[in-house]
């Protein structure tokens, strides 16, 4: 055959269906064609069987069986409908190919995402295509023999010296941007960490604030929304009296801490704190600040006093190899 598909087809209702193959390859032809002749809802249904339609019957499958958990429900969505977007909504599942979810996966590494980053888009892609086989959508699995991504670690640069942590947490337009400046810059938090914090999280009197989890089964009990941390661990973190100071008052009259729990419909929003944050930084000239670099900058101040590498991982919530990896070099000694 000249041509680079090996076209297959079936009368059926008085008409010919041809459906494509995808292989110059004939053993593989082959092994395609009977794999959809013994599979009739491939064979026949295929047309109908688009990769937007599928993605959205498995997330609301995953969501609706409450298999993942609120946030990894999100965060699955956001990868596979980008993944949606960027091949074509309008796909057939039988039509995507390897090198395309390769290629795919490689644009992301060229676009600076990290290999661990990019080895989860990989997993999503791969347990919602393995969801399809299961389900005799496709005979296969297109990502069964993608390799996974080397992961390197890049030495944690961006930082703020201690006079632009001033200027930024002394210049704050309104409480709520105080209240995540002083997180990140002397708590060392995560973005969803800041944007999920509780108040029963900080001991003022103390000075002390406790990352905590509510599991789901916690929060069916107690009414609350469930939260897990990144390495689902709690973690103590020993608060600066600027900032408990200014808790005190910010805590005061509110049973929540940056925003309320708004419902829509059947829907919870969360506060987003990213515009107004970037809009923030870029007035005090300082684009360079992300979450993660006030992260960063607090871990480095830690490293710069000289703090033992082991509480400086657990107030991160990191282990010790991977807090030397990004910090070790910031240490007086090193």
């Amino acid at each position: 055959c000249s041509s680079d598909l090996f076209p297959s087809h079936d009368n059926r209702g008085g008409k010919r269906h041809h459906f494509p193959l995808d292989t110059k390859d004939l053993s593989e032809a082959i092994r395609k064609r009977d794999g959809y002749l013994s599979s009739p809802n491939i064979l026949y249904g295929f047309r109908n069987h688009t990769l937007g339609s599928q993605v959205d019957k498995y997330i609301k499958e995953k969501t609706d069986s409450k298999r993942w958990s609120r946030e990894s429900a999100s965060e699955k969505s956001r990868v596979l409908n980008v993944f949606c977007d960027s091949l074509g909504q309008d796909r057939t599942i039988v039509s995507i190919k390897e090198s395309e979810i390769n290629n795919y996966l490689n644009s992301k590494l060229a676009a600076g995402c990290r290999g661990g980053t990019v080895n989860g888009y990989l997993n999503t892609i791969q347990a919602f295509f393995q969801h399809c086989q299961v389900n005799h959508l496709r005979t296969d699995n297109p990502t069964t023999f993608i390799k996974s991504f080397p992961d390197e670690h890049p030495v944690r640069e961006v930082w703020c010296t201690e006079e632009e942590v001033k200027q930024l947490y002394s210049n704050t337009p309104t409480s709520d941007l105080r209240f995540i400046i002083g997180c990140g810059f002397f708590l060392g938090l995560r973005r969803k960490e800041i944007t999920e914090a509780r108040p029963e999280w900080f001991n003022l009197q103390g000075r002390i604030a406790t990352v905590k989890l509510v599991r789901e089964n916690q929060a069916t009990q107690l009414g609350l929304d469930s939260f897990i941390t990144k390495t689902r661990k709690e973690r103590s973190i020993p608060m600066p009296e600027i900032f408990s100071a200014f808790l005190r008052e910010y805590l005061s009259e509110r049973d929540y801490c940056l925003a309320p729990r708004v419902r829509r419909g059947v829907y919870k929003y969360r506060y987003d704190f990213r515009r107004p944050f970037e809009e923030y930084v870029a007035s005090q000239d300082l684009e360079k600040v992300t979450p993660h670099v006030m992260r960063h900058t607090f871990a480095t101040h830690l490293a710069r006093q000289g703090k033992p590498i082991s509480q400086l991982a657990g107030y991160l919530g990191d282990s010790v190899k991977t807090t030397l990896k990004h910090y070790a070099h910031h240490y007086p000694n090193h």
